[in-house]
């Protein structure tokens, strides 16, 4: 008698696990995802333990490689428990996928490359040539199974596998050196996946990890266009780390950077600070990168066109906010990124302020659809993941949603400042304010050096006022109004608000009167009654008693 399927598994084009129902399973691991996948395409949906870690963490001694497959396991264990509990079978030496409770799509009749899509694309794990190796076997087989194309390039990109993947290839490698800082061998290793994340969720890289036992790329497909040396040196109580990026071929240094951390403090505080420089370097590789080459090719306008309406996006200028739309319209046109399509769904966060002059409603409508395909581009990207959160809590106020999307960025490791923006949002909405103000500080340490940390400190602002430490509010305030960015039309309208309730609330009425002033200049309707009547972008419903109060304390 035939066992009932209880999932189906989407190996063709991007990676995707679903119960009967059509119910999505996200597995954010790209390790999970890869695992999966190997037993999907062997014998009996099976695979012995040692064969499993020497393709997946073949760079790492045999106890590593074992204790980070038992975490990957368990891991899926806790995604499939409930109905799809018997997906996967576990014992002592072997992990097997029940393929006759899983319908997989690239073991069907007639499976090819040509007619179904590339196998498991964008699925890049950096350094792991056994995995890597794999994958372009299984791509190869089933490109001899696909008709003859004719059309012009047809032949590389059926040898590939593999789409035209435009993203500039950065290749990391790492010269770590130890001197009796036991507790700090680890570290180098973590910060270099810092920055892999980092540049791999801006949509603009693809990362690639030099095997030491070979001199040069892999393949011709693996060239890189960057090369980025990371140097780290660890002696009693320090840390030094030093990157520095050159051009592939004209070794033009693109970014030189350097800082030194001190160890036996708490491995929190430490790994934060790797974190922080971390962000800085792959802010400082994009802004470089893009500003110095004069290459003229889609792939290179559309990274230019995210930084400009990033740029636009918080310049404070309405006219620029609005124009900030097109921008990443043109950009998304050039290059059809999942990450693209999540900035321009966040960026109806700014429109939603009546002083933008836009339509509202058609903001939420276009912003929905930006963030569907932005899922469906790139599901597990991080920084996608938590742009989506912010606008599901913000604008929807769906906070349940944006908590599931929180849930999977964290899952896929990400140290991404808008991640910890959006968690602090996400608790200060919902009334958890000693949650929302550690993500806060946690953002506003890693985005010191953007232009737009204006934003990290209005947050603590607006959580201390609603905290009831209004001193503590006026100064985030006034701190948030002293980094925003010269030529600004307008300061921060949430600033605005909370610095002036706080001022309010310790008496001091002419200066909430003057900022409030300023606010009307862009929102004749703001009064107290209006926003008693829930008037404004108030998803914590305690802020509308807030800012109402003040208002009409001084007399608005």
């Amino acid at each position: 008698m035939a066992m009932q399927l209880i999932a189906r598994l989407t190996l063709r084009g991007i990676f995707r696990l679903e119960d009967m129902h059509g119910r999505q399973i996200a597995v954010p691991s790209k390790k999970a995802r890869a695992l999966l996948a190997i037993l999907a395409f062997s014998r009996n949906g099976e695979r012995s333990r040692a064969s499993l870690q020497d393709m997946l963490w073949g760079r790492c001694e045999k106890t590593e490689s074992q204790n980070s497959l038992r975490r990957e396991l368990s891991s899926l264990r806790a995604l499939l428990a409930g109905d799809l509990a018997d997906l996967l079978h576990i014992d002592r030496e072997t992990v097997c996928l029940r393929l006759d409770r899983c319908d997989v799509d690239a073991l069907g009749e007639g499976e090819s490359a040509q007619t179904n899509g590339t196998l498991l694309e964008g699925l890049d794990i950096a350094g792991e040539e056994g995995f890597e190796e794999w994958l372009r076997e299984r791509r190869s087989q089933r490109q001899t199974a696909a008709p003859r194309v004719t059309s012009p390039g047809a032949d590389d990109t059926r040898r590939s596998g593999a789409q035209p993947d435009r993203r500039l290839v950065v290749s990391i490698g790492l010269d770590a050196w130890h001197n009796g800082a036991v507790g700090a061998m680890i570290l180098p290793e973590l910060f270099r996946q810092a920055v892999i994340s980092g540049l791999e969720e801006t949509g603009c890289f693809r990362v690639s990890v030099p095997d030491p036992a070979r001199n040069g790329p892999r393949s011709a497909a693996d060239a890189q266009d960057l090369d980025l040396l990371i140097k780290t040196e660890s002696a009693y109580d320090t840390l030094a780390v030093a990157i520095m990026c050159v051009g592939s071929t004209n070794r033009d240094v693109m970014v030189s950077m350097s800082t030194v951390v001190k160890l036996g403090g708490k491995t929190l505080a430490l790994e934060r600070d790797l974190q922080a420089f971390a962000t800085n370097c792959v802010d400082r590789l994009l802004h470089r990168n893009i500003l110095s080459l004069d290459a003229l090719d889609d792939s290179h306008l559309s990274r230019k066109r995210l930084l400009t309406a990033t740029a636009q996006m918080f310049s404070l200028s309405p006219s620029d906010v609005r124009a900030s739309r097109a921008t990443l319209t043109e950009a998304n046109g050039l290059s059809r990124q999942g990450i693209f399509h999540a900035w321009r769904a966040y960026q109806a966060v700014f429109l939603y302020d009546r002083s933008h002059a836009y339509d509202y409603r058609l903001t939420i409508e276009e912003c929905k659809d930006d963030m569907r395909v932005a899922m469906d581009l790139d599901p597990f990207n991080g920084a996608a993941l938590s742009l989506c959160a912010h606008v599901h809590a913000f604008l929807l106020q769906d906070f349940t949603t944006a908590g599931e999307y929180l849930e999977k960025a964290r899952q896929t490791g990400t140290q991404n400042v808008m991640y910890y923006d959006a968690f602090s949002m996400l608790n200060f909405y919902t009334g958890r304010y000693s949650e929302a103000r550690a993500a806060a500080k946690k953002a506003e340490i890693l985005g010191k050096n953007l232009t737009f940390r204006y934003c990290f400190a209005t947050s603590l602002c607006m959580i201390e006022a609603m905290s009831g430490d209004f001193e503590a509010a006026a100064r985030e305030g006034r701190r948030a109004l002293a980094l925003e960015p010269g030529g600004r039309e307008i300061s921060y309208p949430p600033t605005l608000r909370y610095y002036g309730a706080a001022l309010a609330h310790l008496g001091l009425k002419d200066e909430a009167r003057e900022l409030f002033g300023q606010l009307r200049t862009k929102d004749p309707d703001i009064a107290s009654q209006k926003i008693r009547n829930n008037f404004g972008p108030f998803p914590n419903p305690r802020s509308v008693e807030l800012i109402g109060s003040a208002l009409a304390s001084v007399g608005l």
